[in-house]
């Protein structure tokens, strides 16, 4: 019976009719939105998505997601994208080494799916594989996507054989 009272907010006394007032002697906890406001947290979703910094299958039909509650100060020093456009996922490999780590997380802006400047480091789909790489455009709609790594050569590809799934604000370092 307590965990029935607990579920609808309310008291063991008012779920077996000793009581009518449902919120009597209840203590109603706040919704999760209400101490997101207080303690000026936003909530943007971390996806399951192994994303191949060299390259990883886009294969999977369902990306599980979790909400991370994360303050909205900080994200604000990343980018000014809305929250629930924001996106973390998970680096995958070494090509992007030192800019990117492998297993590092990096803050995606799901809004932004164009290559609207010279360059920028996005995650982008490229021959059936999802990848991250800074992408720099060149003159006749050419694209240049340069890893960080200097063991790892660029490759050229023109803009439409590119799907940008989403620009990257910011990578999470791990020390």
């Amino acid at each position: 019976m307590h965990k029935i009272a607990q579920v609808l907010q309310t008291t063991a006394t008012y779920v077996s009719g000793e009581i009518d007032d449902p919120a009597e002697d209840a203590f109603i906890p706040p919704a999760p939105a209400e101490i997101a406001a207080e303690m000026r947290l936003v909530k943007i979703s971390e996806i399951d998505l192994d994303i191949g910094i060299g390259a990883a299958f886009m294969d999977k039909a369902q990306v599980p997601e979790v909400d991370r509650w994360i303050l909205q100060e900080w994200v604000s020093n990343f980018t000014g994208t809305p929250a629930p456009l924001l996106a973390i996922a998970r680096a995958v490999g070494e090509s992007m080494y030192p800019t990117i780590n492998d297993r590092e997380l990096v803050l995606v802006a799901r809004l932004q799916t164009k290559i609207d400047r010279a360059d920028g480091i996005c995650l982008l789909v490229f021959g059936g594989f999802s990848t991250i790489r800074l992408v720099r455009m060149l003159p006749g709609g050419t694209a240049r996507l340069t890893a960080a790594n200097p063991l790892v050569r660029d490759e050229s590809a023109a803009a439409s054989q590119l799907s940008v799934i989403c620009r990257v604000p910011g990578v999470f370092l791990r020390t």
